[in-house]
């Protein structure tokens, strides 16, 4: 299979309407921690590990926190 050109453009408009997604209590908590973890006025760098149980959305619990606390704060991810 080749290759497909997509029209991210044209997607995002499509899916401008989906409802928009809620975090679960368990992911609520989550974020308190990460927040409590990494205190962006600290000045030191650190690292953690997100560990939730399969299908526990760490992948949206964690870019859901990286979107609302270290994007906005022009920190950089790797």
């Amino acid at each position: 299979m080749g290759y497909v050109s997509l029209n991210l453009d044209e997607l995002r408009e499509q899916r401008a309407n989906y409802p928009l997604r809620h975090p679960f209590q368990h992911q609520i908590e989550s974020f308190a921690a990460l927040n409590k973890t990494f205190r962006s006025n600290s000045g030191k760098t650190g690292s953690g590990i997100l560990a939730l149980p399969t299908g526990a959305g760490k992948t949206f619990t964690s870019v859901k926190w990286l979107i609302d606390h270290v994007i906005p704060n022009n920190i950089r991810i790797l």
